[in-house]
């Protein structure tokens, strides 16, 4: 009898512990990710900002903008304290309240830690209204818009053509030299994507094996998507770095990601790979090799090529 209650506890134990560390990843380890690529891999930044400065401010936003795009379900402690810190901020296009329910036209809606993703992490421009009776579960076109928003008010983004500008501020305008605006919609979308893959990619990594069910934008494209993890990304640096194509960071970052999406490509080929990456050791060196490195290789060139971006050193400053 004692046995089979020390068995008991430590099954309850291990589950305790599993529970604990998926909800430690959602949160800490992608804010950290996010950081990390923006930043550089020390995460300095961030940890010495003064929690009251402007620049801490905006990279919280940032993070909580992330997490309710993407992560937020059910009801949780996060959701509300991320929702608190956008509205405090300013960021546009939230819900009335947080606890409205996706019918309603919120974000809340029921789910857990593995299914949520079903509904937000199969891609930046993935249509979800496709995959369930009754649209879009997570009502994902609103996530996506609250993260875009996030990206605006934190560079500072005016769009003119919505009334961005006051009477007062167009009035001066007249007497005064056009200023140009460091970000534009274009740039202010692709930041927002590339963030939202940075925490994909931190998907893919905290998982076991390899899922080729489309839970999840993959790495790489498989059978079951197009849309992949390396082709998005590079996609969304070429408009957002698209004055340094010339420059020596940007040729690193494109040749980092063809080097990492060539050596999937021959882990995911059995010719190549006795057994492909559906063996459990050969899926250990895929995510150790590629996906662990391409994440450090993001960390060594983006934050150099932001720093040559006056709409990011605008607001962080000293970077």
């Amino acid at each position: 009898m004692i046995k089979k209650i020390i068995l008991i506890l430590l099954a309850v134990t291990v589950l305790l512990s599993n529970n604990y560390k998926a909800y430690a990843f959602e949160g800490d380890d992608h804010d950290q990710y996010m950081r990390k690529v923006l930043f550089g891999a020390t995460d300095v930044y961030y940890r010495k900002a003064d929690k009251e400065s402007e620049e801490r401010k905006a990279i919280d936003v940032l993070q909580a903008g992330c997490y309710l795009a993407i992560d937020y379900f059910n009801t949780n402690p996060k959701g509300d304290k991320s929702y608190n810190i956008l509205r405090e901020y300013g960021v546009s296009g939230l819900p009335e309240e947080l606890s409205k329910e996706v019918t309603e036209g919120g974000i809340k809606y029921t789910a857990n830690a593995k299914t949520h993703r079903t509904k937000t992490h199969k891609g930046w421009d993935y249509d979800y209204s496709k995959d369930y009776d009754g649209g879009d579960k997570a009502n994902w076109s609103l996530r996506k818009t609250i993260l875009i928003n996030s990206v605006k008010k934190v560079f500072h983004y005016v769009d003119e053509d919505e009334g961005g500008k006051s009477l007062l501020d167009v009035i001066f305008s007249l007497f005064k030299k056009k200023e140009v605006n460091p970000i534009n919609e274009e740039k202010c979308e692709s930041f927002a994507a590339v963030l939202y893959y940075i925490h994909i990619l931190g998907d893919q990594l905290d998982s076991d094996e390899y899922d080729e069910s489309f839970s999840i934008a993959p790495f790489i494209a498989n059978g079951n998507s197009k849309v992949c993890i390396v082709d998005e990304m590079k996609s969304h640096f070429s408009i957002l770095f698209a004055s340094q194509t010339s420059s020596a960071d940007y040729k690193g970052l494109m040749r980092g990601i063809k080097k990492y999406k060539k050596m999937a490509e021959e882990y995911m080929d059995p010719k190549i790979t006795p057994g492909g990456i559906y063996l459990s050791e050969n899926y250990e060196r895929f995510r150790e090799n590629c996906e662990e490195e391409y994440l450090k290789m993001l960390m060594d060139y983006v934050p150099n090529l932001l720093r040559e971006e006056d709409f990011f050193t605008n607001i962080f400053k000293d970077f």
